[in-house]
């Protein structure tokens, strides 16, 4: 057994507690593989009732053996399970134990609450390919990035909630109660420039007016620059009846052109 120096101000170096601590990592270890087999165990018995009962809970349901809200609750509780498996396990899952990758599927009862909440079901889909069952069941917690968004057209392979109705479109304007006029573009000057094979481009200028149009059209060259601006029907802000569109829609496009491109000079559009 080492021993101190006489001038050393610590305590002797012994060994004798080695023992009681191989001891110790031992039983740790022999209590890491009764939970790891305890939670196998309810893992399995889990997995049987849930792909037997919920997975499948359309054809259950008419026999009321499971409630929507019971079937989850198991779906959940294994998918904590399974997480908590993976920090105890001292041994990797063994090949050929039947443990089934992604075993807690999407219930048809978390589908439908995830719809009631406003999600669209092909956004739904495509969250069931990437996110676990917990996620998916904390979502409806979270805000959605766009609200006022009627969904309920929508299926699992489709979003139809953007599809525009040109019988029904109508343009917005920035602010809800808005009622400011159209600025219409000269069409017979787009209509000349491209007879003559050449590109229009519209002008903004800064100095707007609700009486007079801050809007030209001219005619582009090599060296202009410009700021092409798609998609704007999406949030209504387009028109498919006439060249035009309101002025608050005008001055609020022109603003963000401003803010990306960090000028305040005309903006061909």
């Amino acid at each position: 057994m080492p021993q101190a120096t006489s001038g050393s101000l610590h305590a002797p170096v012994v060994t004798t507690s080695l023992s009681g601590r191989a001891l110790l990592v031992r039983d740790r270890q022999k209590n890491y593989i009764k939970y790891e087999t305890r939670i196998r165990t309810c893992l399995a018995t889990l997995a049987f009732f849930f792909k037997r009962h919920v997975s499948f809970f359309g054809r259950m349901k008419s026999l009321g053996l499971v409630r929507p809200e019971i079937g989850l609750s198991f779906g959940i509780l294994g998918n904590a399970l399974d997480a908590a498996t993976f920090k105890l396990v001292v041994e990797p899952w063994p090949t050929g134990s039947g443990w089934i990758v992604n075993a807690w599927p999407t219930t048809d009862s978390l589908r439908g609450h995830l719809r009631a909440n406003g999600r669209c079901a092909r956004a739904v889909a495509r969250l069931e390919d990437s996110c676990k069952l917990d996620t998916l069941y904390f979502l409806p917690l979270l805000r959605q990035p766009i609200t006022g968004v009627d969904h309920s057209a929508c299926n699992s392979e489709q979003c139809n909630a953007e599809n525009i109705d040109e019988a029904t479109y109508e343009s917005s304007h920035i602010a809800r109660f808005c009622t400011c006029k159209h600025i219409n573009v000269d069409n017979e000057t787009v209509v000349s420039t491209l007879r003559k094979g050449e590109i229009p481009v519209i002008l903004l200028y800064p100095s707007f007016s609700n009486t007079v149009s801050p809007l030209t059209v001219s005619q582009a060259y090599e060296d202009t620059e410009y700021v092409a601006i798609s998609h704007v029907w999406q949030d209504k802000m387009g028109n498919t009846r006439f060249n035009s569109l309101p002025y608050c829609v005008l001055k609020h496009l022109r603003t963000l052109v401003e803010r990306r491109v960090q000028r305040s000079c005309k903006v061909s559009v």
